[in-house]
């Protein structure tokens, strides 16, 4: 039963460090040395993926090669790869692996169910050539055979005619198996090498057991995963554990403590603001350890996660109240990081949409443009401002730009910071187009300025005053307006990501009222949600479009409303299910 508790432990282990970190996948499948190396040392069974020293041209020591650099020596490794790749746990989105759906449907499910799920995808009773094809791929035990998991098959009808307190020697299983002998003189393909490297799989699983004789029994989970006529009824359903706050001597933090029975859905949802740093084990017993991550935090709470959300997987994880400190530590690290961002931008304004949908037609014009405000402004790329100058005066838009304040580049601050806010601020204030600052706040920033920076101040603001005029209709001047927050609200946005999570691990079919902001068009479309994904830290909805028979990304910003449908997801191509 540990040998089983801990391979779920690893599965989840090696799902919650893809996504948590962009590991760029080797050969589109297999994972980098980097990666190799930190996920040996957070796997409870783990591989020795060791680093040989070497010194540099300076005498330093510094890290050498690695004794084992690929996947496919590792095998442990290799073993929770292949069993996550054949249950559709992970997949490439992108240029990297992260998790899928199914993955998360998985944790929801009961220990039983969650090893069945993972024995009939790693061991198929009717494998195809698909199937043989990726255990090839990872270099598992038996690759050289015509189909290994078919001779596999042959070894679990073995053990269904055997009584389960039996023991049979590994010398009769190779008699009975009657696996080929090769003329090569390769270990693996040996059959003693070969039988005992899927015995070594099955241990790991907990489906076997060996001792020093050289003979294997069957266990009681292995009797009910391979459906053996006597086997007894499922006792493995422990009752999760909590895990624990434990404060370490000149520690900002205290640490939370994973236990070995520990709810793996609550481990993996620890993922997204905690650094999974060490695991303690023993024979039958493990602990995991894990500290926040102030980084982690914050892209949670930059792409709509509510802080109470990360207070809520806290408490749900443990059990009970966040303890003073780490409390105190979150607060003080949400006013840390500014509740508004502001951007310097410039923005191309019109008053008709219809003139900027008819102008984004262009596509040298859509080259110019880096984001969508609304219908009637767009973002410009600050490398294409000339150019989206000339393509409008084209089209008959000529525009006024404004050239820089002479000057002003010479004028040197004593207290720079504080000179440019006051100064824009001012700017702001004058110009009111769209935000227009509080006075108070610009007799405030004055009263701190020194006499000199006064003076050099009011110098730049009396040669820009001429240059300060109301933008004409439809035309368009740069504008040193800030960008606030362009998505939607808070609690809006944090609900449309929580709704679109929900489908994602129920497979539920969503209506969506989405806005298009090339066309100006707002559609009411019936999409199967495939997964979230995340570019630029801004979320984007992956589904399978109903309307248009195909694969399409849809900006959760942009979505106005969303619906769960109580319809079960159709059949869709393989292609753009994988």
């Amino acid at each position: 039963m540990a040998q089983l508790l801990f391979l779920f432990h690893d599965v989840v282990t090696f799902l919650a460090l893809l996504s948590a970190e962009e590991i760029h996948p080797l050969g589109s499948r297999y994972l980098p040395p980097t990666a190799l190396a930190k996920l040996a040392r957070l796997l409870i069974v783990s591989d020795p993926i060791a680093l040989t020293q070497s010194r540099n041209s300076h005498g330093h020591w510094r890290a050498g090669t690695r004794l084992r650099t690929t996947e496919r020596q590792a095998e442990r490794i290799r073993l929770i790869h292949y069993l996550a790749e054949a249950a559709q746990f992970v997949a490439r989105t992108g240029a990297v692996l992260k998790p899928t759906p199914w993955f998360s449907r998985w944790l929801t499910d009961s220990p039983q169910a969650r090893a069945h799920t993972l024995w009939r995808a790693a061991f198929p009773t009717q494998p195809t050539h698909a199937d043989d094809q990726l255990w090839r791929a990872f270099g598992l035990p038996g690759k050289h055979l015509a189909s290994p998991l078919a001779t596999l098959q042959q070894l679990f009808e073995l053990f269904r005619h055997l009584p389960t307190d039996y023991r049979i020697k590994t010398t009769t299983l190779i008699k009975l198996l009657a696996l080929p002998v090769f003329d090569d003189d390769a270990p693996e393909n040996r059959p003693a090498t070969l039988l005992d490297g899927w015995l070594k799989l099955l241990e790991w699983w907990g489906i076997i057991a060996r001792d020093q004789r050289a003979s294997v029994q069957l266990t009681a989970v292995g009797a009910v995963l391979i459906d053996h006529p006597a086997a007894p009824p499922w006792t493995m359903n422990p009752t999760p554990q909590p895990l624990h706050w434990s404060t370490t001597r000149g520690a900002t933090l205290p640490d939370l403590i994973a236990p070995r029975d520990a709810d793996p859905a609550c481990v993996f949802a620890l993922s997204d603001y905690a650094i999974h740093h060490a695991t303690l084990t023993a024979k039958t017993e493990s602990r995991r350890m894990y500290q926040l991550d102030p980084a982690r935090v914050q892209t949670a709470l930059a792409r709509g996660v509510a802080l109470t959300k990360v207070y809520d997987c806290l408490e749900r994880a443990t059990g009970d109240a966040v303890p003073r400190r780490v409390d105190e530590w979150l607060l003080n690290l949400v006013r840390a990081s500014a509740h508004v961002t502001v951007r310097s931008a410039l923005v191309l304004q019109v008053d008709d949409p219809t003139v900027l949908t008819e102008l984004t037609r262009a596509k040298v014009i859509r080259q110019c443009v880096q984001s969508t405000l609304s219908p009637r402004a767009v973002i410009v790329r600050p490398g294409k401002l000339a150019t989206l100058a000339r393509q409008l005066a084209h089209r008959g838009y000529p525009t006024n730009i404004a050239t820089p304040l002479r000057g002003t580049a010479d004028k040197s601050f004593d207290q720079p910071t504080l000179a440019h806010l006051y100064i824009s601020a001012r700017l702001a204030h004058q110009r009111g187009e769209t935000y227009r600052p509080p006075y108070s706040l610009i007799l405030d920033l004055e009263a701190r300025l020194g006499a000199r920076d006064r003076t050099c101040a009011e110098e730049i603001l009396s040669a820009a005053r001429p240059l300060i005029k109301k933008p004409a209709l439809n035309s368009w001047q740069p504008s040193d307006i800030e960008s606030c927050e362009l998505e939607p609200c808070e609690t809006r946005f944090a609900d449309l990501l929580a709704s679109i999570q929900r489908a994602l691990a129920t497979q539920t079919v969503l209506e969506i009222v989405y806005h298009s902001p090339h066309n100006d068009e707002t559609t009411t479309r019936v999409v199967e949600p495939l997964r979230l994904e995340y570019r630029a830290a801004i979320p984007y909805l992956i589904a399978f479009c109903r309307a248009r028979q195909d694969e399409r990304a849809f900006r959760v910003a942009r979505i106005q409303q969303l619906t769960a449908l109580a319809v079960e997801h159709g059949q869709m191509r393989a292609g753009v299910r994988k």
